[in-house]
């Protein structure tokens, strides 16, 4: 049952080809695959299905690979916990290593580190497993009290102890190279609002000016980074922390790595907010009132009868104005002003108003073309009226 343990861990976790990352990698990249071509077959779709929905492949099928990758996200901590739960797999984790295995510099020191309450960390060196096959300590294991320095190629396997409980086994080979890796330069952890593209240039040096290559790993579905100019770009859709590992490598023999791992904290976006109305002189551009509810606009006395309507709305990408009455008017604008009646670069569009009744609706969105998150609706009513002073 142990052998089995050690086979989960080894391809669980780490570098294993069926941890989260690698299957989602692996998802991504299939679904990258057939992106173009699904445009073209979701035309073949229509409403065949019985619900007489027409599919369509941002509507479905997008939504469909966002929910397979969703499942796939914590999956090997699911599938450990049920194997605990029918005792095919240790109450206990195995031993942390600061490094995977692979080329490493002659010096190089791993750190082995017990991720449970309790236990004794126990690692060999020489190949053999710190446990006999019976559950006994085995001759080669030595206790862990400190770095493990790697001075020529070196095998390091290591379990943990507690009592007679034995955790699933942590190995990694290690391959001493003259080719000294390259250094990433600090990048460290990230803010940004879901909705809106984080953006950074991962850089590095390298001794031997060898060609420098980066790339992600566990990356966040849609996050990507130019292999070799180190851009990276990713816009989040919902938000939550995300870990994942940015790693450049040169093309030495063999080749070295230095990677960091960040985490990149993606906040709600901050809801606009139309903050008032304001009625504008479209012949000179200049304000004349704040349009509250209730508002009497008398034509006989305005300064001008040639008026536009402005909201303000300054952390609003765009926003949507509905106009109703005797006359009606809807419109949505991407730049400020935002003016009901539109603009020309802030020269205001001139409305003549008939005498009536009206009510106008002000409606803030997060992003252009009144799409993104919607914000409060600013709405009043107002009334027009044209009677000498």
């Amino acid at each position: 049952m142990m052998l089995f343990a050690d086979r989960v861990y080894k391809h669980c976790f780490n570098k294993g080809k069926l941890t989260d990352g690698a299957s989602r990698e692996r998802w991504q990249t299939l679904n990258n695959f057939i992106s173009k071509a699904i445009v073209a077959e979701s035309a073949r779709w229509g409403d065949a299905v019985g619900d007489g929905v027409t599919r369509t492949k941002n509507d479905h099928w997008q939504p469909e690979i966002t929910r397979i990758d969703n499942l796939m996200n914590g999956n090997v901590q699911r599938f450990i916990t049920a194997l605990r739960t029918q005792g095919y797999y240790p109450s206990i984790n195995p031993p942390d290593f600061s490094r995977e295995g692979g080329a490493v510099s002659a010096g190089t020191q791993i750190t082995l580190s017990n991720p449970n309450g309790a236990g004794t960390i126990y690692y060999t060196t020489n190949g053999i497993d710190p446990r006999l096959s019976g559950g006994n300590l085995s001759p080669s294991a030595i206790v862990y009290v400190g770095s493990i320095t790697i001075g020529s190629n070196l095998a390091v396997k290591a379990r943990i102890r507690n009592g007679n409980l034995w955790s699933a086994l942590h190995e990694d080979a290690y391959t001493v190279s003259t080719n000294v890796a390259p250094v990433l330069s600090a990048i460290g952890n990230k803010p940004v609002v879901v909705g809106q593209t984080l953006s950074f240039t991962a850089t590095a040096t390298d001794d031997a000016a060898q060609t420098l290559t980066y790339s992600l790993v566990n990356a966040p579905g849609g996050a990507s980074i130019g292999a070799s100019s180190g851009v990276f770009s990713w816009t989040p859709a919902a938000a939550g922390n995300v870990s994942f590992t940015v790693r450049v490598t040169d093309n030495g023999n063999p080749p070295m790595m230095d990677e960091e791992q960040i985490t990149v904290s993606v906040s709600s976006p901050t809801a606009p907010v139309v903050n008032s109305l304001t009625l504008v002189n479209a012949s000179n551009e200049q304000d004349i009132m704040t349009l509250n509810n209730n508002a009497v606009l008398n034509l006989g006395t305005l300064s001008s009868t040639a008026l536009n309507v402005r909201a303000n709305a300054g952390n609003a990408a765009s926003v949507k104005m509905v106009l109703s009455g005797p006359q009606t008017k809807t419109i949505i604008e991407n730049v400020v002003p935002f003016a009901l009646y539109g603009d020309a670069n802030g020269n205001y569009n001139a409305w003549t108003p008939v005498v009536g009744s009206y009510t106008l609706t002000a409606t803030p969105y997060s992003a252009t073309g009144g799409k993104g998150t919607a914000g409060a609706p600013l709405a009043i009513s107002f009334t027009v009226t044209n009677q000498a002073p």
